[in-house]
């Protein structure tokens, strides 16, 4: 078969084998277990970090607890809520789109799940670019 007749068949007229069919049903429903063990974990946080902040301004150091810690909760919070969603959407589209077998479904799940993994590829890369420019700037101002 040429490139172009391919393009022109969906995943579905190519007949998904039985074996493939649960594989990828199996995928999915780690998806949803993962994103939904995500955001229970970010709740958690949540609250154990609200709880920590009123532990210290009772205790008197609440201006040294300042918005710093504040500003990096808040956009954990916003970053992995966003990749969570992403997450769950690709889960039920791809499970959707295996049972109804609707290719347009299962197309959106794929997206969504390659576009979670690229948000989650650049974000550890630049995890990793700033831990290795703190541990040069550590080696370089250790001598000093």
């Amino acid at each position: 078969m040429q490139t172009e007749d391919l393009l022109q068949h969906d995943v579905f007229d190519t007949a998904i084998s039985e074996e493939s069919r649960s594989h990828l049903a199996g995928i999915s429903l780690w998806m949803q277990i993962n994103a939904i063990t995500a955001f229970v974990s970010l709740a958690v946080s949540i609250f154990s970090t609200i709880w920590l902040y009123m532990r210290i301004n009772s205790l008197g150091f609440g201006s040294s607890a300042g918005g710093n810690g504040l500003f990096r909760l808040f956009l954990s919070v916003i970053v992995t809520f966003i990749m969570n969603l992403f997450l769950i959407q690709a889960a039920t589209n791809i499970k959707k789109g295996l049972t109804q077998q609707d290719q347009q479904y299962f197309n959106l799940g794929l997206y969504k799940m390659a576009t979670y993994f690229k948000i989650m590829g650049i974000l550890i890369i630049v995890a990793l670019s700033l831990m290795l420019l703190v541990f040069f700037f550590a080696l370089v101002f250790r001598g000093f």
